[in-house]
């Protein structure tokens, strides 16, 4: 499998990659500016991460058209290029230009027919024994919580077994923190034991706090498609984690008897706050000390680990710019 990470100006590339997305400019084909025809950009990956591949189409427009035409997110294509430093973008792509190599454009670039690879291969996961601590970390922290109505909410969750395994498998986000097979588990415990720490300094009520940290992210699972690539799913376009988790904690409070009306607002509450502003997604903002302390344990872990991904493999650059925190970042 090719490594991005040990990839450098004037290698070889040759393999096959998933694509995850098509032109993120959105422009599709496009046109050169001092010369007929056109050329397009794909962002490729594997398990060990992601890359621009930029196609620069030959005299005839039609042949890279038709490529064009014939490629969609999620497909697997195998690719044969040169790993070069791009001067717009000031990064490494995968270049591919038809004037300078001979054969057909399938000799570059070629979709893979149905079933020739298992399209998970391509997703970036935690190890499995990862998975596994993580797992039993978490079945840990649900056990920890002494309110009787809490521990049968998360139970509802977790004990669910189509629920649990998509938790397990889920990505955190699409592109930033946590974006891989595990990262929506490793994320929500990471946001439970930072929640317990800061139960040690302040006078909050723990189970309340870390029910909400296991639940806050929950509907990821459902806005998220993670198959050759991440993908956000319909309900995620149209609601939104944050609605699908806070609709679906309603619904289950409502089937536990006796549930408070006040816990269940509560930990409502704290889903639909728990980006902290209306600007960033939520429609509240935090109104009491847990979901503050529960929206700022989230913001922790995600711009932490944000950061650590966007330096990792990048050691010889003093400094980068990251786009998501807007700033630039030491790598040192």
């Amino acid at each position: 499998m090719t490594d991005f990470s040990s990839l450098k100006a004037g290698d070889s590339v040759e393999g096959a990659f998933a694509i995850r997305s098509i032109d993120g400019a959105g422009e599709g084909l496009r046109e050169y500016s001092n010369k007929p025809g056109v050329f397009f950009v794909l962002r490729l990956g594997n398990k060990t991460g992601d890359m621009t591949l930029k196609y620069w189409g030959g005299k005839n427009p039609e042949t890279a058209k038709a490529l064009f035409t014939s490629l969609a997110v999620g497909d697997v294509v195998s690719v044969k290029g040169r790993c070069m430093h791009d001067s717009y973008s000031k990064e490494a792509v995968i270049a591919i230009n038809e004037e300078v190599r001979y054969g057909s454009p399938e000799e570059y670039v070629k979709k893979a027919a149905p079933g020739e690879f298992e399209a998970s291969e391509f997703l970036p996961s935690l190890p499995a024994e990862e998975i596994s601590a993580l797992t039993q970390k978490l079945d840990e922290i649900i056990n920890s919580i002494s309110n009787q109505y809490l521990k049968a909410l998360l139970t509802s969750f977790f004990q669910d077994e189509t629920f649990k395994k998509s938790f397990l498998r889920s990505p955190a986000a699409r592109t930033n923190h946590h974006n891989y097979v595990g990262g929506l588990l490793e994320h929500s415990v990471n946001v439970a034991k930072l929640c317990d720490t800061i139960c040690g300094f302040y006078k909050l009520d723990r189970d309340l706090l870390i029910t909400g940290a296991l639940l806050h992210d929950s509907g990821k699972i459902d806005e998220y498609n993670a198959t050759a690539s991440i993908e956000i799913t319909e309900e995620g376009r149209l609601i939104g984690h944050i609605q699908i988790a806070s609709e679906t904690a309603s619904r289950k409070t409502s089937e536990i008897e006796g549930f408070p009306i006040e816990l269940r607002n509560k930990i409502i509450h704290m889903i639909l706050s728990h980006h902290g502003e209306l600007e960033y997604g939520s429609p509240k903002r935090p109104a009491f000390a847990e979901a503050i302390a529960l929206f700022h344990a989230d913001y922790m872990d995600s711009s932490v680990k944000n950061t650590l991904q966007e330096i990792e493999g990048r050691a010889d650059e003093p400094w980068i710019y990251s786009k998501i925190l807007r700033r630039h970042l030491t790598t040192k």
